[in-house]
């Protein structure tokens, strides 16, 4: 399928070329998620998680509505691509779509991902306490308007990604492969778009 906008994503970040927000502006991020999902659904591509949740993002307020992976990561930063990316899906009232995204990368063993990769291995449901755990402590992130990064590559979803990575098990990477892998869309052009850096700790 050929896409003819200027606003699609996934895209690659490159850091020295951030703009940096207004240090007296409060862009921070708050997560408040249920964490019993309302079903799994295993698509051809991914695993679906549909959570309920309620999130601020920019002062506006979403709901959560789903939670997928990508493998390998779908954005680049730096030329780093990360083991997996995790999309937390988020929608407004008014239709607005947004995505929080988070890096995943080889580290300690991540109890969240665990509930996610025993669904798979057993096809059953377990306490799905995903959301905390693989969301980083620091919720500095980078933001720009992009697109979906699957079909139909709908414009205008709001980015938002976290640049302090979570770490997950070899093991658990390997699992989470031996069912789903490389679904990821190749990088598109940045095209004149800004991307703008938050950073929490200021």
């Amino acid at each position: 399928m050929k896409i003819e906008g200027k606003m699609q994503s996934p895209i690659h970040i490159e850091t020295n070329k951030v703009q940096i927000y207004d240090v007296h502006y409060d862009a921070s991020i708050e997560c408040q998620i249920h964490k019993t999902p309302r079903y799994v659904l295993e698509k051809d591509t991914t695993l679906s998680i549909a959570l309920d949740g309620t999130s601020i993002l920019n002062h506006r307020e979403y709901n959560l509505v789903e939670l997928h992976f990508h493998t390998p990561s779908e954005h680049h930063i730096d030329g780093k691509v990360y083991e997996l990316e995790a999309h937390f899906v988020h929608r407004a009232q008014t239709g607005q779509t947004a995505v929080v995204a988070v890096m995943l990368t080889e580290g300690k063993f991540n109890d969240g991902f665990d509930a996610i990769t025993r669904y798979l291995t057993d096809n059953h449901h377990h306490d799905m306490d995903c959301c905390e755990k693989l969301m980083p402590n620091n919720k500095g992130y980078y933001h720009y308007m992009g697109s979906l990064t699957t079909a139909p590559f709908t414009e205008g979803v709001e980015w938002y990604i976290f640049k302090e990575p979570v770490e997950v098990s070899w093991e658990q990477i390997q699992t989470y492969r031996r069912y789903y892998d490389n679904n990821v869309r190749p990088i598109q052009p940045l095209c004149q778009r800004v991307i703008v850096n938050y950073d929490e700790s200021k």
